[in-house]
């Protein structure tokens, strides 16, 4: 999991967990503006069985599978994915609540509060869903937080072997992985549903699509998409202004 901000038309602050990069533009432009139909370009890989027609996209369905989730495509993931953001659920953050045991969150807790303290809080005036703030701004801060991840949880690690000594300062990335992921949930747990995206009620019938293209052919959306845009018509059947809000996700479309 993931976590994005962005400000929103009166300069607010607003986060939004992903699993997905493209699921992260789409929650902040379902926030933000009135959306008719969200377009998917890609590789028949990441979408192989998706028809190419405009569908439903909040149907509250609200679970799948761990087996659902490992074996259907990226598209379906994303379409999961914003239905609960929809009925406002996060299902994934009951596993990731689980990384830790009760004892370890309470150690963890403790830790952030002793690092943040000395780095930027010093008086102990911010609130602890600050600190997702500065993990997510301060990439220097960021790296600092990992290393004293690492750092604090061998010497956890060195206290539980007898002698209190290990040969070598080391803490596996797997373990170091599981507590940032732990972390960041937390953190972004601890936001107001107020520092949160929210989807706008204008957009509760949005439609999404999936167009596949070639993977070499990058720039061919662009010709896919012109068509759909000139068919375009208001409810009354007359041509009206169309306005696209694009996201590029790949290194091939942001170099365009």
């Amino acid at each position: 999991m993931s976590y994005y901000c962005a400000r929103d038309i009166n300069e607010k602050v607003l986060y939004c967990d992903a699993l997905l990069p493209a699921e992260a533009s789409c929650k902040y432009a379902l926030s933000a503006f009135p959306i008719d139909e969200i377009i998917v370009f890609g590789s028949e890989e990441v979408a192989p069985t998706e028809e190419e027609k405009p569908a439903a996209l909040f149907q509250k369905q609200k679970t799948m599978s761990p087996f659902l989730m490992e074996t259907t495509s990226e598209f379906s993931i994303l379409k999961y994915r914003l239905m609960q953001f929809y009925d406002d659920v996060n299902i994934e953050f009951a596993d990731q609540n689980s990384l830790l045991s009760e004892a370890e969150q309470r150690m963890t807790v403790s830790f952030l509060h002793r690092f943040f303290y000395e780095r930027v809080d010093p008086e102990g005036k911010k609130r602890l869903s600050r600190y997702l703030h500065y993990l997510i701004q301060d990439p220097a801060l960021c790296e600092e937080f990992e290393n004293a991840l690492r750092a604090w949880l061998f010497v956890s690690e060195s206290e539980s072997v007898a002698g209190g000594v290990t040969d070598s300062f080391f803490t596996p990335p797997a373990v170091v992985e599981r507590y940032k992921v732990w972390i960041l949930q937390y953190l972004y747990r601890k936001l107001k549903a107020s520092s949160k995206f929210e989807p706008l009620d204008r957009n509760e019938n949005v439609r999404i699509r999936y167009l596949c293209i070639p993977e070499k052919e990058m720039l061919s959306f662009i010709s896919r998409l012109m068509p759909l845009l000139r068919d375009l018509t208001s409810d009354a059947g007359v041509s009206h202004t169309v306005e696209l809000y694009v996201c590029l996700q790949n290194k091939q479309m942001a170099d365009i």
